[in-house]
């Protein structure tokens, strides 16, 4: 019922995107949050309405953000069509088909597309795990990992304007520069995942005891916490390694590193220790430190190969 609905918002959700990443390309990071943020808003005022007022259930929910997708990209679109409010003026009148540019769009995005199909399944593989343990582990790990976004949203704010800037950089051929505010941006990732970290291992029962009454899942999910955090300052490192690669035109080393941090070393050490070894379920998390612990440091050596190939031909 919701699927059937919210596919028709679909065309609007991939231009809103579209739109988005313009201005997110331009260096306007403002005008997105904006506009989407005022989306959202509106997708929770309609919710009850569409859903209790109008007893629409489920499809309600669906039907409300479709609404608010398609005002979301009508107003994109009069903002770059109308208002030439961005500085790439699109024309349908001079359109010209290229291949070239179409293969190094796909060479970039593809492989950051196929990083968040590989952190869905991550995601599903880890909760066929946890519930060999029970279904409480598999709440305990959704609550723990809710809470990782308090480190992990700065972080993927950071790393996602790295992209654009260290594309103009690298465009500008200022590669000093590129390198600089990479290295910046990593020591400040590190910083903030160090103090989330420190605040998380030492208040996780208080925090974790927020979203749930039941002792057991408040356990599993400090437990996890107080093993997780110490995997925050490595995650900083690959995350902004990985962008920052994409912003040099290189979205494979991004692939890679997700593949080896959910799937090749991650999930595969987890299967190890809990289906082969017997182990408890904390060897799990430690599995998941182990990722990306290793994931860090193959990151930063790739980074900085990748830095030094490039000064080496600007120098030739």
């Amino acid at each position: 019922n919701y699927f059937k609905i919210i596919v028709s918002a679909y065309v609007f959700i991939v231009m809103s995107i579209f739109f988005r990443s313009i201005f997110s390309g331009e260096g306007d990071m403002k005008t997105p949050m904006i506009v989407g943020g005022f989306g959202t808003v509106l997708n929770i005022i309609l919710d009850p309405i569409f859903i209790f007022s109008f007893k629409m259930g489920v499809q309600g929910a669906a039907l409300a953000t479709v609404v608010s997708q398609i005002i979301v990209s009508l107003i994109f679109g009069y903002l770059i069509f109308i208002k030439k409010y961005s500085m790439i003026k699109i024309s349908l009148s001079v359109y010209q088909f290229s291949s070239k540019i179409l293969l190094k769009i796909i060479k970039i995005g593809l492989p950051a597309s196929f990083s968040m199909i590989i952190m869905s399944l991550g995601g599903a593989s880890f909760n066929r795990i946890l519930v060999e343990f029970s279904s409480e582990a598999v709440a305990a790990f959704q609550i723990g990992i809710r809470l990782d976004h308090f480190f992990l949203i700065p972080a993927i704010s950071i790393s996602t304007s790295l992209v654009t800037l260290v594309g103009m950089f690298y465009g500008a051929k200022k590669f000093k520069l590129a390198k600089e505010i990479t290295l910046y941006a990593i020591r400040s990732t590190i910083l903030i995942g160090i103090l989330i970290g420190f605040i998380f291992f030492i208040f996780s029962d208080n925090i974790v005891s927020i979203f749930s009454d039941n002792t057991n899942i408040q356990n599993i999910s400090s437990q996890y916490l107080r093993y997780f955090v110490f995997g925050y300052p490595f995650i900083a490192i690959s995350m902004i390694s990985g962008r920052a690669m994409q912003g040099l035109g290189k979205g494979i080393p991004m692939l890679v590193l997700t593949l080896l941090r959910v799937l090749v070393i991650s999930i595969a050490c987890s299967v190890f220790f809990v289906f082969f070894l017997k182990k408890s379920i904390e060897w799990v998390w430690i599995s998941q430190v182990i990722s990306v612990i290793i994931s860090a440091l193959i990151a930063w050596f790739w980074l900085i190969h990748v830095f030094n190939k490039i000064n080496s031909e600007s120098k030739k």
